[in-house]
């Protein structure tokens, strides 16, 4: 069936898109819609719409979230491409592909200066024929806290039975007792227990963002070649008034002077602790100092694990390993395009300028 690609308007075309993504994306709802498609501080989304003629049925969207980053120190306009969906009846008739050459060409015609997105492997093939280009992968990693519940885990996916440790072999407190000791060992060997802590700064968890935090972002976006804007007002709308998740800011607080060292954001997920954004005063001494605190913190709340999502610079990577994460599945694909009159000093499609973390997808 012959269809055509248009230019959605967010506002009145809200239920017919709303429609559409009840029947093939479900979790996008109206509190998410209202929340990143029309109130985002940077701007309201831009969404392009296939739709079958002469019916005029949605089949399907894709969407550029703006997103303000900093670049060796000038703030540049940036779009996250997400909600790229198509009905499955017409993946194999072309309004893919159409879609994103649209958002390519969106691009230049909304005056963004670059285009990122973290697609699954199907969806990076379309993005590439678009003229998207695949310059790395998101990896997640983690760290382990506790060993039981790892353990339980791994002998129930070997028997085929949940939870097998507590059901077929051993009482479930009782093998507690017996990890224990291998917890301590495993706490005792692990970094963040050596890092000396600080005399100045005290962990906090506070419930919102306010303008010291628009201070350590000034001082941070001068150290760091390309981030994406972290001031008070984006944390607030992308963090504390989620309608996704429930986040949790974990902040290290100058005893003196009130000033915020760096800060911790992340959510619980099967008593996991998720990282969506972190960030320090230096990449040294500070980082040292928030990361362990936080683990600590994670370890006397009794998490079974510490996970965050990530991609960039290898220094982070390798700091990370130094605190005991390993790479897990699932590893996602980083895409960009870059708008051809964008004026910029750096290699952009080089990984070890980019600092990206869960807080700076589309959700």
């Amino acid at each position: 069936m012959p269809y055509i690609v248009t230019p959605a308007q967010i506002d009145a075309d809200k239920k017919d898109i709303l429609d559409f993504f009840a029947e093939h994306r479900p979790t996008i709802d109206n509190d998410r819609y209202n929340w990143i498609y029309q109130n985002n501080p940077h701007g309201v989304a831009s969404c392009w719409l296939a739709k079958e003629t002469p019916l005029q049925n949605i089949v399907g969207t894709a969407v550029l979230f703006p997103k303000k980053v900093w670049v060796a120190g000038n703030q540049k306009m940036a779009a996250i491409a997400g909600d790229f969906i198509v009905s499955k009846k017409n993946r194999a008739f072309g309004p893919a592909i159409a879609l994103e050459k649209e958002v390519v060409l969106g691009c230049q015609k909304n005056k963004f200066d670059i285009l990122y997105g973290m697609p699954n492997p199907l969806s990076t093939a379309i993005l590439q024929r678009a003229g998207f280009k695949k310059i790395g992968f998101i990896q997640r990693f983690s760290k382990l806290l506790r060993m039981y519940p790892y353990i339980e885990r791994r002998v129930a996916k070997l028997f085929r039975t949940e939870p097998y440790i507590e059901r077929r072999v051993i009482d479930k407190s009782l093998a507690k007792g017996l990890l224990r000791p291998f917890d301590f060992i495993v706490e005792k060997f692990s970094k963040e227990t050596w890092v000396s802590q600080s005399t100045e700064y005290v962990p906090e968890i506070l419930t919102r963002f306010d303008q010291r935090f628009d201070i350590l972002f000034e001082k941070i976006r001068d150290q760091t070649i390309l981030i994406g804007e972290r001031t008070s007002e984006y944390l607030n709308w992308r963090l504390i008034d989620s309608p996704i998740e429930d986040y949790i800011l974990f902040s290290l607080v100058h005893k003196k002077t009130q000033e915020i060292g760096g800060y911790i954001t992340f959510y619980k997920q099967n008593n996991i602790a998720c990282i969506v954004d972190f960030i320090a005063l230096d990449a040294h001494k500070m980082f040292d100092i928030v990361f362990s605190e936080f683990l600590m913190y994670q370890r006397r709340e009794g998490a079974d694990a510490v996970s965050l999502l990530y991609f960039g610079k290898s220094f982070f990577r390798n700091k990370l390993r130094e605190y005991g994460f390993v790479v897990r599945p699932p590893l996602r694909d980083f895409v960009v395009y870059l708008n051809p009159e964008i004026n910029c000093p750096i290699d952009l499609e080089n990984p070890e300028y980019w600092y990206v973390l869960e807080c700076d997808n589309d959700i």
